[in-house]
């Protein structure tokens, strides 16, 4: 292959393994609630719809809604909004009693982080003063092994392809060329090798880090979709 095709190859294995992981820099930030946070509703409402600043995807999230005896009132799974694709929905329980609930939220940012946050609402017209609710204990395990061995495969393939990208072209190519018998063979193997396995792993590490925040099955590949679409 020519000096022009290796560079051509060599920019767009590492700007792939670079572009890939950060699809999306911005975490997802709530922007409004329905119903708000801390009202009180003359009657039930048919559900719950949180509005986030971007689309997040609805088998990353929980949503949880629960009373003063933390029994859950969901009757469903979350869905998207067909009015908004930044909204997520979830059905409620119909007639629910005067009192107050617990909305507990928890999403993965098309950049694969977690959020999460929680507020109450009340139903009256007597509801008394809010109790003290505990807050549902949904933990990330984002040091599993499996998520830390496919974290450090993908930060040290790219970074070691990157490095035998400067190798290739600014070091070894300049020697190479006083020296005779000697190829650069064996660097461009090795690039290319750094390049798959960084390709590789970056969705697979994805794929443990989602399946870890949303409580899913790492093997529900086709969740990861959404992640490079955006």
């Amino acid at each position: 292959m020519s000096r022009r095709g290796w560079i051509g190859l060599a920019l767009a294995a590492v700007a792939a393994c670079l572009v890939l992981p950060s699809a999306a820099s911005a975490h997802a930030y709530l922007v409004k609630t329905v119903p708000a946070a801390s009202v009180v509703l003359p009657s039930p409402p048919p559900n719950i719809q949180l509005t986030y600043d971007e689309a997040v995807e609805p088998r990353f999230a929980i949503i949880s809604v629960t009373n003063v005896g933390a029994q859950q009132e969901t009757t469903g799974p979350v869905q998207r909004s067909p009015s908004n694709p930044d909204t997520l929905v979830v059905p409620l329980r119909a007639h629910l009693p005067e009192g107050w609930y617990l909305i507990y939220w928890r999403a993965i940012s098309v950049d694969g982080h977690p959020v999460q946050g929680a507020f109450t609402y009340a139903i009256g017209p007597n509801p008394g003063p809010p109790p003290q609710f505990k807050v549902p204990s949904i933990s990330a395990t984002a040091t599993t092994p499996q998520l830390l061995i496919a974290r450090w495969a993908m930060f040290l393939s790219v970074m070691v392809a990157i490095g035998l990208l400067v190798l290739r072209l600014l070091v070894a190519r300049p020697l190479i060329r006083r020296v005779q018998g000697v190829s650069l063979r064996a660097v461009s193997i090795a690039f290319v090798i750094a390049s798959v396995v960084g390709l590789v792993a970056i969705p697979v590490y994805l794929d443990f880090s989602t399946a870890n925040d949303t409580l899913r099955s790492v093997f529900d590949v086709g969740a990861l979709v959404p992640l490079f679409r955006a």
